[in-house]
């Protein structure tokens, strides 16, 4: 970590107490820059234009073009490194999109986009989607479209925005109002708001069962199947803050009702939401069959595994988890191994399921799932050295921490959570103390998960090229 050998003394007309505030974060921000791109303090320096040994002014309040450097080098947003060392809040689409003009061949790209997985594809067309609307019904779908790419990497804030947004637009089309309403039922319950989330969700159950006959069937059934899920997975989550039975009776009803729903679907159709929505149904079962005492723990964790490894084997027969819904039962996993194990074998569990929920979300770019992941972490962390003691076992791989900068750049409610690891762990101690050509080889080595940084950017950036494609055949 960044220190000073002299003592320092307040600048006049600041408060004392302030200024180290604002010295101390300033300092955390350097070295969180300074690991992210393996350099060294002069060679920080150097980057950002200041000599080593003013890299922190005496009032711990940078200048703009220091603000702006540091922000280039983690890659985070400007008002989010303000954010961090002061302690409060401080695209246009792509060339091939612009040849389009018509609302109606945007949204059949952003089906097609959707249904191939490419998040950041489907994020810019509904950004031209928004410049070429032209009355209300358009852009309430520019936001459907933005809030799902938005929902779909795990950005749940951005998300409830987007659907928020599109329901304020006056309409007539019944299935994109459904269409809206159920997603941001969906986004409140993926951002942990359980009460509006199956406020909603209720809200449209009894909308579409007064509907009845006089409507799609297909529309009904897919959002009732929807709806369901949504209700009684936000019921299930609220068991975990203690037990009721009401509630676990309806969590339950629920779920099954929507898994059979969804099979009827399945049986005249096929879709890869109606997928997903039916491998949630029967996780959150599984779970709440542990909770019941239908299902013991290790046999649940077994079946968990056997999914996690059912397709496409590795030469060494281990498969890495590559989709969301593999991260969501790798994150299953992690919460059934804390709640219902004990001893080191809780830990190391928990651990292992987390790691992989993080290793899905840096493949696919969801932000979510590696928050979740990272939170378990953190649990585990704090539940092994009850008494605060740093060991250097406990330090984040290389590759994990770039992953957690990335990752507090993006979600700023994170952001405690990421700095109880950087601390608590002793990892941003550790990581400051090392040579910087320590450092620079440590990234290139693979953590016990055969993962490292590099192999997480080429991940990402193979899920980039292939939206690209996406874009480029237009």
């Amino acid at each position: 970590m960044i220190r000073s050998s002299t003592p320092r003394v307040p600048a006049p007309g600041i408060d004392p107490q302030r200024q180290h505030r604002n010295r101390r974060r300033l300092a955390g921000v350097i070295d969180l820059a300074r690991i992210y791109r393996n350099l060294g303090v002069k060679e920080l320096a150097d980057r950002v234009h200041r000599d080593k040994t003013r890299l922190i002014p005496e009032t711990g309040n940078p200048k703009i073009d220091l603000v702006v450097s540091l922000a280039a080098a983690l890659e985070w947003p400007l008002t989010d490194v303000v954010e961090a060392i002061l302690g409060r809040p401080g695209d246009e689409a792509h060339p091939v999109l612009r040849m389009h003009h018509r609302f109606e061949d945007l949204e059949e790209l952003a089906r097609r986009a959707c249904a191939a997985g490419h998040q950041r594809a489907l994020a810019a067309i509904g950004r031209r989607m928004d410049a070429v609307a032209v009355d209300s019904r358009q852009r309430a779908a520019s936001c459907c479209w933005r809030g799902r790419a938005s929902a779909a990497r795990g950005l749940y804030p951005e998300a409830l925005e987007r659907f928020r947004a599109g329901l304020n637009h006056t309409f007539e089309e019944r299935s994109l109002r459904l269409g809206l309403r159920i997603n941001l039922a969906d986004a409140y319950r993926l951002n942990g708001d359980l009460p509006e989330a199956e406020t909603i969700a209720s809200e449209t159950i009894r909308e579409v069962r007064a509907a009845g006959a006089s409507t799609s069937q297909r529309l009904n059934r897919s959002t009732l199947a929807h709806a369901l899920f949504v209700r009684g997975e936000s019921s299930r989550r609220r068991l975990l803050r203690g037990f009721d039975g009401r509630t676990l009776e309806r969590s339950i009803s629920d779920l099954e009702r929507a898994e059979r729903l969804l099979g009827q679907l399945r049986r005249v159709g096929h879709s890869g939401l109606e997928d997903d929505l039916a491998s949630g149904c029967r996780r959150g079962l599984l779970a709440l069959s542990v909770t019941t005492g239908g299902t013991g723990p290790g046999e649940a964790l077994q079946r968990i595994r056997e999914h996690l490894g059912a397709d496409e084997s590795t030469s060494d027969g281990v498969r890495t988890p590559c989709s969301e819904d593999d991260g969501w039962w790798a994150g299953c996993g992690a919460e059934l191994a804390w709640r219902h194990l004990e001893g080191p074998e809780r830990l190391e569990t928990t651990r292992r399921f987390a790691e992989q929920a993080i290793d899905v979300g840096v493949q696919l770019g969801h932000f979510g799932l590696q928050a979740a992941g990272f939170r378990h972490l953190l649990d585990v962390h704090r539940a092994g050295n009850p008494d605060g003691v740093r060991s250097q076992a406990a330090h984040l791989p290389p590759p994990r921490l770039v992953q957690l900068v990335r990752l507090m750049g993006r979600l700023p409610e994170v952001r405690d959570c990421g700095w109880g690891l950087l601390e608590e762990t002793g990892t941003l101690d550790h990581a400051t103390r090392m040579d910087p050509r320590t450092w620079r080889k440590g990234l290139q080595l693979v953590d016990k998960n055969g993962f490292s940084a590099g192999s997480a950017e080429k991940s990402t950036n193979k899920s980039d090229e292939k939206g690209q494609h996406l874009l480029d055949r237009v």
